[in-house]
């Protein structure tokens, strides 16, 4: 067993033991080394021509937002819009890089095999830069077939130069069609997101029977905006990893009793903004629903 599968099987023992109690699949994903020497090499392409290594400003930024008396999805999308905010998708100042965005990593994070994707009804929520629907058009999928939402228009202005239809605003007020999509991102927005119960809702509601949802979140998360407003719009509480992997779990079985965890994967998104490269935790959860 190489160090990579010791410090990932004492470190996240609890949340493994968790999932598996569940029937659910778990993997530390620095111990597969197909996906970690995959995500070095895309990583070494990622930071060519970027800034040097330095602390993301935008999420301090939105945390000071948040102590303020007057949040909404538009203040969140002003700051985020200037993010977004150049001539072309590819040219634009945040881009990010996951697991989900070479094949091995997404198939093992999905359990699907991407090939079978082609076909099938996609929907990104928070998707900010696009990279998810790049890599997803260069694998086959058909850009008619894929769907994204996000607060920000400039987010939604890049991403429609693809031919894909993005959709501006929060995923409970677009009033899409009830067991539509096969296939549900939720993209690393939670920290942010001012009504966590209504995402959560929206996105059962409009998923298939045996569709599946892939939430990627920065957990453990407790939303600053909770102080300020109904601390009835939020999941997570932000005390630890597995405190917030158990709400979150928790609430689709209290609440949406057809939506079962499927899998728990643990490893690092890399987020490249206008002031550099930074590192982050990233937990992604996987849902079906039967």
């Amino acid at each position: 067993m190489n160090l990579y599968n010791i410090f990932g099987n004492l470190y996240n023992y609890s949340i493994q033991k968790y999932a598996h109690n569940l029937g659910a699949n778990f993997l530390y994903l620095p111990a597969d080394i197909i996906i970690r020497k995959n995500l070095a090499d895309k990583y070494k392409d990622f930071k060519k021509n970027q800034s040097s290594l330095s602390f993301l400003k935008s999420r301090p930024q939105l945390q000071e937002l948040y102590r303020s008396s007057n949040v909404t999805n538009a203040t969140i999308s002003d700051i985020y819009n200037i993010e977004y905010n150049q001539n072309t998708l590819n040219n634009c100042n945040y881009k990010f890089l996951n697991a989900l965005l070479f094949e091995n990593g997404f198939n093992k994070i999905s359990g699907i095999n991407i090939e079978n994707l082609k076909g099938k009804k996609i929907l990104d929520v928070g998707a900010g830069s696009g990279e998810l629907e790049k890599f997803l058009i260069t694998q086959g999928c058909n850009p008619k077939d894929i769907t994204v939402t996000d607060v920000s228009e400039e987010s939604c202005k890049k991403i429609s130069t693809l031919e894909i239809s993005a959709l501006v605003g929060r995923l409970e007020n677009l009033n899409f069609e009830q067991n539509y999509f096969d296939l549900i991102f939720l993209s690393y927005f939670i920290d942010y997101d001012i009504d966590q119960v209504s995402t959560f809702k929206a996105t059962s509601k409009i998923l298939k029977s045996g569709g599946k949802i892939i939430f990627e979140g920065l957990l453990p998360c407790e939303p600053v905006l909770k102080i300020k407003q109904d601390k009835n719009k939020f999941i997570t509480k932000g005390k630890s990893l597995l405190g917030d992997i158990e709400c979150i779990v928790n609430f689709f079985k209290q609440n949406l009793n057809n939506i079962f965890l499927e899998g728990i994967y643990l490893g690092s998104r890399f987020i490249h903004n206008k002031n550099g490269i930074v590192k982050l935790d990233s937990c992604f959860l996987v849902f079906v629903k039967r």
